[in-house]
């Protein structure tokens, strides 16, 4: 099940989303920059060239304009900021980043309001410490690079897809 609650005003807009295990959101790309928070279950995201797996209290920036997929490994409790192209400079490059308790707490407050509710000075403040809160957050390390050989690449996204697979080198 998929929640989508949109803003007008801020700046942002936010979703919340319950997915199911071998979930998978193919090849694309926002207009906005993306804060991917897992409170709960593993995802791994493909983008530029960068493989990052999502562990549970930490987060993903995604840049506006990157192509990116995502693939739930099992149950994913997610909740996503999309912040607009004016504002998304907090981070310049795909990276999973740590997240404080405060943190944590800004997210949740600025779903729970919708990314807009009325666009007060409250949601104005929560969300401009939002936004100066991402880029202190220190960078964690769940991001290998992609191989750039189009054989090695295959595999490693089939491999990433199904990391139980049996196949031995020759059938690669």
């Amino acid at each position: 099940m998929i929640e989508i609650v949109s803003s007008k005003g801020l700046g942002v807009s936010v979703a919340a989303h319950e997915l199911g295990g071998g979930f998978t959101d193919r090849m694309h790309s926002h207009d906005s920059g993306q804060l991917l928070y897992a409170s709960s279950g593993v995802m791994s995201v493909i983008a530029d060239m960068t493989s990052l797996i999502l562990p549970p209290h930490r987060a993903i920036w995604l840049p506006a304009g990157t192509r990116h997929e995502l693939t739930c490994r099992g149950p994913v409790s997610l909740r996503t900021i999309y912040i607009h192209p004016d504002l998304d400079r907090v981070l310049p490059a795909c990276c999973v980043i740590d997240i404080t308790d405060f943190l944590k707490a800004l997210i949740l407050e600025v779903v729970d309001f919708g990314g807009d509710a009325g666009a007060g000075e409250r949601e104005r403040a929560i969300i401009g410490l939002l936004l100066r809160e991402i880029p202190r957050m220190a960078l964690a390390p769940f991001r290998v690079p992609m191989p750039a050989d189009p054989r090695l690449n295959r595999f490693c996204t089939a491999l990433l897809k199904d990391p139980a697979a049996r196949q031995g080198i020759d059938e690669w």
